[in-house]
């Protein structure tokens, strides 16, 4: 199973494996940084300036694409799971508006990876992105595991068995039970009686419980393909 969190400027990627009790182990982890690639340029009038840099991302987004199907071959995983998301909406704020809907190539990332799918012969499935950022980080986040790397996790295991009654969410007592020691330490209260009522909590407490990319060490730092790439690939330990 590989699972993919997207944003505008990072996409954390995990790949797991499932065994014959429904328990998984990590695999792999990377982080690819998009910040160049769909950062603003400042304002200029020249419009062959402006076209390169709109082929320049295009042409690194296909790239991407391609990159994640040579670590599904790689890897031998049987199906791709991204997050469900739809921006009919605005959202809230120019700076957001401009990142998700003119400078981020989204869908023409899920359309490549989608025909890839077909054409190499593994699953792509999507899934409710619902709550998969705390429910990845509050369980899986630490020092290797950033906050977009814990949420593709939390996405990978959910498509699993995307259509199985009760496996949209893990088990709420066990992932208690199992909960990194950093949540212990908080005032986080784990004695809500299940994960809606855990989100009420954090959501009350103003809890920030992302674990950010510049509290993780990546062990290695590669550019896409070539130097002149703008997105850059970081790599984690597994543990």
């Amino acid at each position: 199973m590989l699972g993919i969190d997207q944003n505008p400027n990072y996409l954390g990627l995990s790949i797991i494996e499932f065994d014959k009790n429904n328990e998984f182990k990590i695999l792999h982890k990377r982080v690819y940084d998009l910040l160049k690639l769909t950062k603003k340029s400042g304002k200029s009038s020249d419009s062959r300036k402006s076209k390169h840099l709109v082929n320049k991302r295009r042409f690194e987004t296909i790239n991407l694409a391609y990159e994640i199907d040579k670590l599904v071959n790689e890897w031998k995983c049987k199906k791709v799971v991204v997050e469900d998301l739809h921006f009919n909406a605005s959202l809230k704020g120019r700076a957001l508006n401009r990142l998700c809907k003119n400078s981020w190539d989204r869908c023409l990332f899920e359309n490549k990876l989608k025909m890839l799918s077909k054409l190499h012969g593994y699953e792509y499935v999507e899934v409710n992105a619902a709550y998969t950022s705390q429910i990845g980080n509050i369980i899986y986040g630490n020092s290797t595991t950033p906050d977009m790397v814990a949420a593709s996790i939390e996405i990978a295991r959910r498509g699993y068995k995307k259509f199985e009654k009760g496996w949209f969410y893990p088990d709420f007592r066990k992932s208690m039970n199992l909960m990194n020691e950093q949540w212990k330490q908080t005032s986080l209260d784990i004695s809500a009686k299940d994960w809606k009522d855990l989100f009420k909590l954090i959501k009350e407490s103003e809890l920030k419980y992302r674990i950010s990319l510049d509290r993780c060490k990546s062990t290695k730092v590669l550019s896409l393909n070539c130097l002149r790439s703008k997105v850059c690939i970081l790599k984690f330990n597994r543990f």
